[in-house]
């Protein structure tokens, strides 16, 4: 159970660029300690679905999950975000 010191101390968490999900789920629920209605992070199995969908098209690349990742820090880079901040996300 999480404390009110907890929710208090992170209370702008829901709006907070640095704690949204990368990839955030499709659909919301109800937090199970607050009550509130809420999107989570994606489940792992929807990552193993688009792999295997994109294997099955047969593109003749290599698509991994560290795929995602190159992706994300391009797009970022090429929308005029400084490299160290981007360094900084991928936690180098």
């Amino acid at each position: 159970m999480i404390s009110t010191c907890t929710t208090e101390k992170f209370s702008s968490a829901s709006k907070d660029f640095a704690w949204q999900y990368l990839f955030p789920s499709s659909s919301r629920c109800q937090h199970p300690y607050t009550g509130q209605i809420c999107r989570h992070h994606r489940h792992n199995s929807s990552y193993r679905k688009v792999l295997r969908a994109v294997k099955e098209s047969g593109i003749p690349r290599r698509i991994t999950s560290h795929t995602f990742r190159h992706s994300f820090a391009t797009r970022l880079l090429e929308t005029g975000h400084d490299i160290r901040v981007v360094q900084e996300l991928l936690g180098h």
